[in-house]
């Protein structure tokens, strides 16, 4: 598909006309790159340099300015600037003229992404799977290109950073990210950050996915979240929720066992989160590619998805050939991180721990206990680490006071302090909470 140049023109003709115009198709998002005709392309980038230093556009100073440039003549030289120039009675319109720019352009890359996705399908080489994925991220592409920015002077991003600094003082916000619910760890981390891959790590039966579970349903009550269940079927993860949001016993509840005041809680839970926007994604072993793949979708289908959760890494493959488990789990790894920029939003992964904590005297999870990979800690903005100490010395729990508490153990914090949150833990129910709340 081409584009009608007299669209083009029209844009270019009313920046020279009128100063507020580029204000205008700056906000509606046209880009030099929306521009079919190159010539074009160069004096809507030379005006926008311009407004960016205050300078005047009109025909004499933009031609002069694509000169000192040395793109006057790729721009078709000074008497084609007058001639655009003169075509443009008036600048009222010229939103409605960069929408319908910004529209032929789009259906440009829409056709040239067929054709690169004609191509992979015939290659014999390629893995289907992994073809879909690229293809539906080329598709993805287009959608969120609109969205992205190109190179960013200081200027603009100090800018951005005082306006946060400034709204953060006036607002008195202690947590500007995704909060937990977990008011001693909101307080450590200011809440989980777009772009962010935190993983949440510790050994068998001390409570990661109902760690994680804690943080989602707090989350859905305000955003959407996807959460990619490998290890539990969809209505065990509906049991889980039940059972910590109504405190019943999970035996009780499987067996039909709940007494009249326990039934009414569930009812009234039931009740209460039923129509919450929480995405399950039940699926076996997934690949990176197939989560990728999935949340992408999810994102299309709700642009306001807030939180990717994986439960849990190491039963997930990378979908490609490695050298190994650990490179294997590298890719896994990089991967995750990759989605949560890509979706800009954060993305947990919960993470089996080595059996080495077992061997040492102190218990408590180091980074270097992350099993299978140091890369999950290289990409890791975030590592959360949940250690009980009555799981090690129940018969000690009462007297050392640790008996229904979990340590919230910060390892790493890319831009922020370490530290320990305690939160209170009943078992029977898989529910975590603030500690004052424990009573």
């Amino acid at each position: 598909m081409t584009a009608d140049s007299a669209v083009e023109e029209h844009v270019i003709g009313a920046l020279m006309l009128a100063a507020r115009a580029i204000d205008d198709v700056l906000d509606e998002g046209l880009h030099r790159d929306d521009f079919y005709r190159g010539s074009l392309a160069l004096m809507y980038d030379a005006a926008c340099q311009m407004y960016a230093e205050n300078v005047p556009v009109d025909a004499l100073t933009l031609a002069a300015r694509l000169d000192h440039l040395g793109w006057l003549q790729d721009a078709g030289g000074t008497e084609r600037i007058k001639e655009i120039a003169t075509l443009v009675p008036t600048s009222t319109n010229v939103r409605h003229y960069a929408r319908i720019v910004i529209e032929q352009s789009t259906r440009r890359r829409i056709a040239a992404v067929g054709e690169q996705i004609h191509a992979r399908a015939l290659d014999p080489t390629g893995d289907s799977k992994a073809v879909l994925a690229d293809v539906e991220g080329l598709v993805y592409g287009i959608s969120d290109e609109r969205r992205r920015t190109h190179t960013v002077d200081l200027r603009t991003v100090m800018d951005a950073a005082y306006d946060r600094a400034e709204r953060a003082h006036t607002e008195g916000k202690s947590v500007t990210g995704l909060a937990s619910g977990f008011t001693h760890l909101d307080n450590l981390t200011v809440g989980f950050q777009p772009g962010n891959l935190v993983v949440v790590a510790a050994r068998p039966s001390v409570g990661k996915t109902a760690f994680a579970l804690a943080i989602t349903t707090r989350v859905i009550r305000e955003h959407p979240v996807a959460f990619f269940t490998m290890e539990m079927s969809e209505n065990e993860l509906a049991d889980r929720i039940i059972c910590a949001e109504a405190s019943v016993d999970g035996t009780k509840l499987r067996t039909g066992s709940l007494n009249a005041d326990e039934w009414g809680r569930v009812i009234a839970t039931t009740a209460r989160v039923r129509d919450l926007p929480l995405l399950i994604e039940p699926g076996g072993a997934l690949t990176a590619v197939e989560l990728r793949s999935r949340a992408r979708r999810l994102k299309l289908r709700n642009r306001d998805l807030a939180l990717v959760v994986v439960d849990y890494l190491q039963l997930m493959t990378s979908g490609t050939r490695t050298g190994g488990r650990t490179e294997d789990v590298s890719a896994i790894s990089r991967a995750l991180k990759m989605l949560a920029v890509e979706l800009n939003i954060p993305v947990i992964a919960v993470s089996q721990l080595s059996r080495q904590v077992e061997a040492r005297h102190e218990k408590r999870p180091m980074l270097s206990d992350l099993r299978e990979s140091g890369q999950i800690e290289a990409d890791a903005d975030l590592v959360i680490f949940l250690y009980r100490d009555e799981v090690y010395n129940p018969e000690d729990a009462d007297e050392l006071g640790t008996a229904g508490i979990c340590e919230v153990i910060i390892g790493k914090h890319r831009n922020g302090p370490l530290g320990t949150a305690k939160l209170a833990f009943v078992k029977k129910f898989a529910k975590f909470s603030n500690l004052q709340q424990s009573g």
